[in-house]
């Protein structure tokens, strides 16, 4: 799913590279999970395609969190 993203944002981003990162393993509440790395040719075009990344991994990843 998280390749599936970074498809997206090539078709709707020219010449853009993306990296997600979700972690997958026992973590507090204050632990990162998720890591997005872009890059484009323009700053504005690298913080909306991180954005759309974020949002579409909320709708689309199953993510499932167990409180322990």
């Amino acid at each position: 799913m998280l390749a599936q993203i970074g498809d997206e944002i090539n078709q709707k981003w020219d010449n853009a590279d993306t990296v997600i990162i979700h972690r997958i393993s026992k973590l507090d509440t204050s632990d990162i999970a998720v890591v997005i790395a872009g890059s484009t040719p323009h700053r504005k075009d690298t913080i909306e395609a991180s954005s759309y990344a974020m949002e579409r991994l909320k709708e689309i990843v199953p993510i499932w969190k167990k409180e322990h």
